[in-house]
């Protein structure tokens, strides 16, 4: 019985992993225009807010989800809304130089690692995949 639940969240995992996600396209964008200060930065705030995003699934997120559903939607709404924002500013930077400057402007410290905080935080990505690995607390053992 345990070795059809773990093949699928194997599955889950694999298929989550083969497709990048916002916060490899943040990292490879920032290295690619050679910010290794600012990258290493944004990779923190990244760390934190899945540390934050797996804390809230060990501790029952999904419980707080059934019980308060439009606060999921709230939360996918306002992540979906954040990466359009993203696309709509990497289009508009695009088609004023005629392509994609190599060049992006370098982000201090704070301002890097609040770019990746906010990128995992509004990543609806995170908040799907951590909860299959940290299901809510089972009923019966807590009473």
């Amino acid at each position: 019985m345990m070795i059809p639940a773990l093949f699928t969240v194997w599955a889950l995992h694999m298929a989550v992993m083969l497709s990048p996600g916002v916060n490899t396209l943040l990292v490879s964008q920032m290295a690619a225009s050679g910010q290794t200060r600012s990258v290493r930065w944004a990779v923190l705030g990244i760390c934190t807010a899945t540390l934050v995003w797996a804390s809230a699934a060990v501790l029952g997120l999904h419980t707080v989800f059934t019980a308060f559903p439009d606060m999921q939607r709230v939360l996918q709404l306002v992540g979906g809304l954040y990466l359009l924002h993203v696309a709509v500013r990497l289009w508009r930077s695009s088609t004023q130089t005629g392509k994609v400057s190599a060049q992006a402007p370098v982000l201090s410290a704070s301002a890097a690692y609040r770019l990746g905080l906010m990128t995992n935080f509004t990543n609806p990505k995170a908040v799907l995949f951590l909860p299959a690995f940290f299901p809510p607390p089972c009923p019966q053992i807590l009473t």
